[in-house]
């Protein structure tokens, strides 16, 4: 299913497409009716809060969050995001880089290996706001069982990447001011069959770290401070990755076993072989289309960075109780986690009204929308 572009103006833009998505999702009576009550049948007749908790449970358990692309935002229809289950996939034998919680040895674990112990394992990942590496929990791990899969070969190591289709990766454009744009594995696919040349975002600090025994503290250099080490190469000395050269693509012959984790933050991760990966997945429309197909108002709450207002960050819905008459709109913030039902994001638990406001100390800008 391939991704469709779309150039909205301004957060009003962005508003007005969330709003016409769960129209859409509204007039699927699959979902908005089937779904939504399938989800709570088991509740009391009137039980708001036990029906508002199945929801959220519900999408704890089936919909993965994988945090939107870097530099885009991704939005997709309540059908969309139960059909890709919140997210793309690896086939089990891939290797990813973590540590044991509370220890700094750094560790190569298979998806398969980390099925029941991902809990107690933090996977290197990348903050792009900071160009700096981060180890961040891993707080989720989804089976997905048998899908088709892209291979990828590089020329640097020798690594094959396998991937679903629509598991998204960073492509560099190389030249006087590096460009990086979100893709999907198979828009890569489509370019390489065109074009014949792909490059993907990549770290070689991480396999150098890997395979030769570094110092790793490496890693949390600067890059102005790893090009005075002379280590890596001259892009990733300056914006902290590197561009690894993908030399052929193809369609694998036989579906892989699959899995995906969750990783908090940053949520994304980097392959054994450097290759830094990431997804994207959107529940909003999802969650207000359950909500609303049971009868109770939703609205959505955009907010920005603490400290940068015009900077608008994260998104998340309300949803208010009781249904016909609503003195409390409880948020669902899915990102969060399985034990942070009816809790707002950190930068936003402290807001009470639409605009400007402080929050933790910092300026925060905050506004809700419906209109669906």
């Amino acid at each position: 299913m391939p991704l469709r572009e779309w150039d909205p103006k301004g957060i009003e833009g962005r508003i007005e497409l969330l709003q016409g998505l769960v129209k859409k999702s509204l007039r699927d009576p699959e979902i908005s009716r089937g779904l939504a009550l399938a989800v709570t049948r088991a509740c009391p007749w009137r039980d708001d809060r036990c029906e508002l908790q199945a929801i959220w449970y519900f999408m704890q358990k089936n919909i993965r969050y994988t945090g939107d692309i870097y530099g885009a935002d991704t939005f997709q229809s309540a059908r969309r995001t139960l059909d890709f289950g919140g997210g793309d996939c690896f086939p089990l034998d891939t290797k990813i880089v973590v540590r044991k919680r509370g220890e700094t040895r750094f560790e190569l674990r298979t998806l398969e290996e980390l099925c029941e112990t991902h809990l107690g394992y933090e996977a290197l990942s990348y903050n792009f706001l900071k160009s700096s590496y981060e180890f961040k929990s891993i707080v989720g791990f989804v089976d997905k069982g048998e899908k088709p899969v892209l291979v990828a070969r590089q020329d640097t190591a020798g690594n094959d990447i396998v991937a679903t289709e629509d598991h998204k990766f960073w492509e560099i454009t190389e030249g006087k001011d590096p460009k990086i744009e979100a893709k999907s594995f198979g828009e890569l696919f489509e370019k390489f069959v065109y074009r014949g040349a792909v490059r993907i975002a990549a770290s070689f600090a991480v396999v150098k770290i890997m395979n030769s025994g570094m110092d790793p503290s490496y890693l949390w250099m600067s890059p102005m401070e790893r090009a005075k080490s002379g280590g890596g190469d001259s892009l990733e000395n300056v914006t902290g990755l590197a561009s690894r050269h993908i030399f052929s693509m193809t369609k694998a012959l036989e579906p892989s076993h699959v899995g995906c984790i969750t990783v908090e933050d940053n949520h994304n991760f980097f392959l054994s072989d450097g290759t830094l990966a990431s997804n994207c997945d959107d529940g909003m429309t999802l969650i207000a289309t359950l909500a609303m197909g049971n009868g109770f108002p939703a609205k959505g709450r955009i907010t920005s960075n603490p400290g940068n207002p015009s900077r608008w960050a994260h998104i998340y819905p309300l949803v208010g109780v009781p249904k016909n008459n609503p003195r409390q709109w409880i948020p669902l913030d899915w990102t969060l986690g399985y034990n942070k039902f009816g809790s707002h994001p950190p930068q936003a638990k402290f807001v009470e009204f639409d605009g400007h406001q402080i929050s933790h100390g910092r300026e925060i800008s905050v506004h809700d929308f419906a209109g669906w």
